[in-house]
């Protein structure tokens, strides 16, 4: 399986104003974030980040320090490779996005 996030944003914000951290999910850890993959700001506009092959379960955390509500989308793909005798091809599975323009200090989702 292999999991793709796309995060976007019209804003032209510094990271300090608000960001986004991909980890790795840890069931012990603190807020059960794991190793930082990467990281988002707002001045990049759009990013992809494909996750390493077989990391299928991540926490997305946003931080925001800002009175001035962020702006984004959040948009993933899971694949799965399934090869016969001739061919090998990516099968699209899942297919979501989420749109949020509500004041957030902090969110966490799993995938």
């Amino acid at each position: 399986r292999q999991l793709t996030i796309q995060l976007a944003s019209n804003q032209n914000r510094p990271c300090s104003a608000w960001n986004f951290t991909i980890h790795e999910y840890a069931e012990d850890g603190p807020e059960r974030t794991g190793k930082t993959l990467y990281n988002f700001c707002p001045r990049q506009k759009i990013a992809n980040y494909s996750l390493p092959f077989q990391l299928n379960v991540v926490v997305i955390k946003l931080t925001a320090m800002s009175s001035i509500p962020p702006e984004f989308q959040i948009k993933w793909r899971s694949q799965i490779v399934r090869a016969n005798t001739r061919t090998a091809m990516s099968v699209p599975v899942l297919s979501s996005q989420t749109t949020r323009v509500s004041p957030v200090t902090m969110a966490t989702v799993l995938l």
